[in-house]
């Protein structure tokens, strides 16, 4: 076997190596043994289930983090690290309202909670942002961009988002309304009227 041969053999090993020793991928590895080792003892492996969610959260791993927080919150629904971690978890996803919903939720439970609150009016402030549409930014288009331009990005985005190209739910809804923004966009951008009253 020759070097590069082998190199390309290792690497998908090493890939999956690097990756679970990214942040806190040791922790989850610790947590998930701790759920193996005392799988009958619900206060273990609950906090154990807190704990990988706050890792998957931190590690941007977001879609993930918000299935695993959502379970424990059905057992715990006034855990407020878990709530935090969801909302920053649907922060990523750019799911504004439900990052407000948890991190106010959490506030109800913890009022005086500095990262409660700052996480809270962080997000309040990027759903503000998300309301402002850039729909060339949307698009990827240029500002100065021709019709023709605009509907064949229009196109290859529509295709790539199509809902029916998801099978999980979560990917799904994000793509959904990835795809509604994309045609949202088309919409206004050949619209001449439209585009005068953006300018």
């Amino acid at each position: 076997m020759t070097k590069g041969k082998q190199s390309f053999i290792i690497s998908p090993v090493a890939d999956k190596y690097k990756k679970r020793k990214s942040i806190g991928f040791d922790a989850v590895d610790k947590y998930e043994t701790v759920m193996k080792t005392e799988p009958n003892i619900p206060a273990y492996t609950t906090r154990a289930k807190e704990r990988i969610c706050h890792c998957l959260s931190k590690n941007q791993q977001s879609t993930e983090a918000i299935k695993l927080c959502t379970e424990v919150l059905q057992l715990e629904r006034d855990n407020v690290n878990v709530l935090k971690a969801r909302a920053e978890a649907y922060l990523l996803e750019e799911q504004y309202e439900e990052a407000i919903r948890d991190y106010e939720a959490a506030k109800e439970y913890s009022d005086n909670d500095q990262e409660v609150l700052e996480g809270l009016e962080r997000a309040q402030r990027m759903l503000k942002q998300s309301q402002k549409r850039d729909y060339y930014k949307i698009l990827g288009v240029k500002r100065n961009a021709r019709k023709q331009e605009i509907v064949k990005a229009y196109r290859k985005l529509a295709m790539q988002w199509h809902p029916d190209n998801f099978q999980d739910e979560e990917e799904k809804k994000k793509a959904e309304k990835k795809f509604i923004d994309i045609a949202a966009a088309k919409e206004v951008l050949t619209d001449p009227e439209l585009i005068l009253i953006l300018s």
